[in-house]
């Protein structure tokens, strides 16, 4: 629950030089950005990269869960199993206080599965399956839902913190290498800041004291506020039109 941020990345074709020019330059975007945090890059061979393999409280397994791609060899079936990168370029960023942190990198993966036969004693080697994941990719999410917390900044820190991200995936686009964008916020496709603030429904009471033209006030002061305070943003897209809604025609 809470507004997410979902987004795959996918360079092809690409060599491991030019995967690893990419990442370096979506770090650098990140430093350009207000992220909380920005780690350096780090990369992983074939053995280095299974979540199953690693202690619960190793501050990677949430970063290798992401990486894990879920793989089905029947379209038409619920069963399938996770298969890891067999090289992995990444880093690790915190978009804000109170939100979940955001991984940015890309994973070379298989281009085929062997399907076996486990029916019999020994299984028998049936075919290779195409898995169609690309040379160089990245699917990874971020809820920023948190960072609305009061304790954490409230409205204006889930403001920030959203279109932090946001900016990080407009560059990726520049790139040439982002492949998709789901914004559970609907923010990516709509560029409505009014409509991202009523999808945090963890503040339901918040947005409902802040109703009809107190609420629209509130939300157009914040993002003046945070227009100001992060340049690097540039243009904010809904900051002077959010006040602005359609005259009632007069009966």
């Amino acid at each position: 629950m809470g507004v997410t941020i979902d987004y795959s990345f996918k360079a092809h074709p690409c060599d491991e030089e030019q995967a690893r020019a990419l990442v370096y330059k979506l770090r650098q975007r990140c430093l350009d950005l207000p992220f909380l945090e920005v780690t350096e890059i780090r990369e992983f061979g074939e053995d280095e990269v299974d979540f199953r393999k690693l202690a619960r409280t190793s501050p990677d397994v949430w970063m290798f869960i992401q990486a894990a791609k879920s793989f089905s060899p029947d379209p038409e079936s619920d069963s399938g199993f996770w298969i890891n990168p067999t090289q992995l370029i990444v880093f690790t960023t915190r978009p804000g206080a109170g939100s979940e942190p955001a991984f940015f990198g890309l994973g070379r993966y298989p281009d085929h599965v062997e399907n076996w036969d486990h029916s019999v004693d020994p299984p028998v080697f049936v075919e290779n399956i195409p898995t169609n994941f690309g040379d160089w990719s990245w699917t990874s999410f971020c809820k920023t839902q948190f960072a609305s917390r009061e304790e954490c900044g409230g409205v204006r820190n889930f403001i920030r913190t959203h279109m932090t991200l946001i900016k990080m995936l407009d560059y990726a686009k520049e790139l040439g290498i982002l492949e998709k964008v789901t914004d559970g916020g609907e923010y990516w496709e709509t560029r409505d800041l009014d409509q991202l603030v009523n999808e945090m429904n963890v503040i339901n009471a918040a947005i409902r004291v802040f109703s009809g033209k107190s609420g629209e006030k509130l939300v157009g002061d914040l993002l003046k506020e945070i227009e100001k305070d992060n340049p690097e943003f540039g243009p904010i897209e809904g900051v002077r039109e959010i006040n602005k809604r359609p005259k009632r025609r007069k009966r």
